[in-house]
This record gives C-alpha cells, structure tokens and sequence, in this order.
C-alpha cells in the first residue's frame, strides 16, 4: 500500500510568513559572511548546510509528521529546485505587519515601496548600501527606523509620520531592542522592492554590459555607488524651493519621469 503524503512549499519569497523570512534571511547572511573563510574544497559542504536550513524553513506551515517524513524519508536532492529561488536573491516586495516597539507600534511602508517620497527613498537606499558595504548593525537600524514609522494620521496612502533624516539617529536606537532576524526581514524586503523598482526604470537601472572571456579574467574594480540626494539635486537644479518639491515627488513618479527622459535622450543619440 502506498501512501501519499501533501507537503506545502513556499514558492515565492511573498508566500513565507514573517518568521520564515527572518529564519532565511539569517541562513543566507551567515552563509555569505562566512564562505569566503572556507578553502574551496570545503565550498560543496557549506551549501549543503544552507540548503538543508533553507528547506526546514519552507517545511515549517507543515505539521510535525509531515515535516519529519519530509527531512526523514525525501532525499535531500528533491528540495533544490524548491530552494533555488532563495538562492538567487530577495524578491520580497511585502513588508512584515507593524508591531509594537518601545510601548508604540511602528508602521511599514507600502508593499512595492509604493507610498513613499524620494526623500525617504533616497535616506532609506544610501543605508541600505552602507549595511551592505560595511555590516554594521547602526546602518540596518536607521535602515528599518527610516522604513517603520509610527501612525500619524488616517491618510489611505501613508499613515506614517514625515520621514526626517535629522531624527533617524535617534530613532534607530529603538531599534537596538528589536530582534536581529525581524531586522533582517525588513532588510530583505527593501531588497527585494530595490530589485523590482530597477526592474520597471530599465533605464534608470540600465543592466551591466555582457563580459567577454577574457574581461571575466580580470579582476573589476567595485562600482561606485552614486547616492540618489546627487540625483535629486540635480534635476532640482540645486534651487532649495525646487528641491523640496523634487524630494517630495512619488519615488514611482519621480523615476518614471527620469527613465522617459533617459529613454527620448537614447532615440536622439540613434
């Protein structure tokens, strides 16, 4: 007699529940801190660890026997193909629920980055960077303390009080309390809504010219982040009262606008 056995699977980076996210977002940094200190060789058995934690993370909506007959009887190789999306970066576009910080909930933006200013994204992409670039935990709290914000109203659109560089020092220090992985969730989210929003600006995010053979070779010096603020004044003509409105255009808006422009300015070139 067989016997046949339902196991739900993530597919999506959307689909994982909030301690998912954070479970895996955590697998994937320590792998990435830590696999350039193996020896090549060793290189194999480092993602074998990965993708046994990446699959119990998936397995987790499921029951206890069917979690235990999934990693019991299944032969590890059934679950790359499941994993994989994992592996090849964060496509996280929905940011996890407010919750309460310090006595006082803190609110996300909207899924996509879809609410917010070019200010805010311009403040919220420079740490991100700088997380990324340097590991420093003070980056991912202003990061998170720039992105989750407490309610000011009952605006449809944004409910999250203005977002002020001057008082995000002061605000991620609440964010020292707040647990690494749900950290890392949020991180991961804006990855993920970064990834989408240079997707749909393919001008703005022009993707890097093939290499040839023998470029792959070299060693290539690391591409100098410009900062969006440098952008904003620019199209602002750097005149404060043009800045101000420039900062406070939809980051969509704002980028739809550049990337047409970019895109009449290429048809000219032709």
């Amino acid at each position: 007699m067989k016997l046949s056995l339902k196991i739900n699977l993530a597919e999506t980076w959307n689909e994982l529940t909030a301690v998912q996210l954070g479970d895996i977002a955590a697998a994937l940094e320590h792998f990435q801190k830590f696999k350039d200190c193996h020896p090549p060789e060793f290189i194999p058995v480092q993602y074998s660890k990965l993708y046994v934690q990446l699959v119990k993370n998936l397995l987790r909506t499921n029951n206890f026997i069917k979690v235990w007959v999934a990693l019991k009887q299944i032969p590890p190789d059934f679950y790359v193909d499941h994993v994989n999306f994992l592996i090849k970066g964060s496509e996280r576009t929905k940011f996890i629920p407010a919750f309460k910080v310090a006595k006082e909930f803190l609110y996300p933006p909207g899924d996509r980055l879809r609410n917010i200013t070019m200010k805010e994204f311009s403040l919220a992409d420079s740490l991100f960077v700088a997380w990324k670039d340097k590991g420093d935990i003070r980056h991912l709290n202003s990061l998170c303390a720039t992105l989750y914000r407490k309610k000011a109203g009952s605006s449809l659109v944004d409910p999250r009080i203005e977002c002020h560089g001057e008082l995000i020092e002061q605000e991620a220090l609440k964010f020292s309390k707040v647990p690494y992985k749900k950290k890392l969730a949020i991180a991961y989210t804006y990855e993920g809504c970064r990834a989408y929003i240079a997707r749909v600006h393919p001008n703005v995010f022009p993707k890097p010219a093939p290499l040839s053979e023998e470029e792959k070779l070299k060693p290539r010096p690391k591409p100098r982040y410009v900062p969006f603020g440098k952008l904003i004044s620019a199209k602002a003509e750097y005149k404060p009262h043009q800045l101000t409105e420039t900062e406070n255009l939809n980051v969509y808006k704002f980028l739809s606008l550049f990337d047409n422009e970019l895109a009449e300015d290429k048809k000219r070139k032709k």
